[in-house]
């Protein structure tokens, strides 16, 4: 069995900043982008994202999306690193403490991670990053790939998510058992997006997740919000 991780909005409190970088990046092609508007679309990689809007504003031109995105991820490291939920760091090892394996998986890039928590990444046992996968969630290949190289399979898996995108991949996937934890996203959306269980602090999500963890037959014991 094993437990997969979701990153920024799960872990770290970095949404609000990415959202600020994403504003700046854009404003100079007369795009206004709102923070709930970029927590729709967290799990996409910033050149997917950035890609959507300047096709909005007929500014597709090859090549122009990862320029802006390089741009973007230059202004989100002058404004960060964002910092942990006040209770992410006790999740994350009380969870690693119950499960066999322990993966990471976002649509971040690596250089982020090993910024904002370098105590944090020796924990698992695998960490996908945008640079480990060709489609962004809700495509199910992060996930799968993460199951993948934690060596289980996805019907042994479960998930930690805090957007919709990132609980619809972990259920395109097979995972058997997905977690949505509500901070930028409200419970009720991410039940709808497919979540088996859904919680408004860190210290819910690993005590639901450490009971599926102890659960015979590796299935949630119910449909909780």
């Amino acid at each position: 069995m094993a437990v997969v991780l979701d990153f920024d909005g799960t872990i770290v409190q970095s949404m609000e900043l990415h959202a600020q970088a994403y504003r700046r990046s854009l404003e100079p092609f007369g795009l206004t982008i709102t923070d709930e508007e970029i927590f729709q679309r967290e799990g996409a990689r910033s050149e997917t994202i950035i890609a959507e809007y300047l096709r909005k504003v007929g500014r597709d031109q090859p090549g122009l999306a990862k320029r802006v995105a390089d741009e973007k991820q230059a202004i989100y490291k002058v404004i960060g690193p964002p910092k942990l939920y006040a209770r992410a760091e006790a999740m994350v090892r009380t969870i690693r403490e119950a499960a066999p394996k322990l993966g990471l998986v976002t649509g971040t890039r690596r250089e982020n991670l090993d910024r904002s928590i370098p105590e944090l990444v020796p924990l698992f046992d695998a960490v996908l990053s945008q640079e480990s996968y060709t489609h962004d969630k809700p495509h199910p290949e992060p996930y799968e790939k993460t199951a993948a190289a934690l060596g289980v399979p996805a019907s042994r898996c479960a998930a930690v998510e805090n957007a919709p995108r990132g609980i619809k991949s972990a259920k395109a996937a097979g995972y058997a058992f997905v977690v949505g934890i509500a901070t930028t996203v409200a419970r009720e959306r991410l039940v709808e997006a497919g979540a088996d269980a859904a919680y408004a602090d860190h210290d819910q999500v690993a005590m639901a997740v450490v009971k599926w963890l102890g659960d015979a037959d590796g299935l949630p014991s119910a449909r909780r919000t």
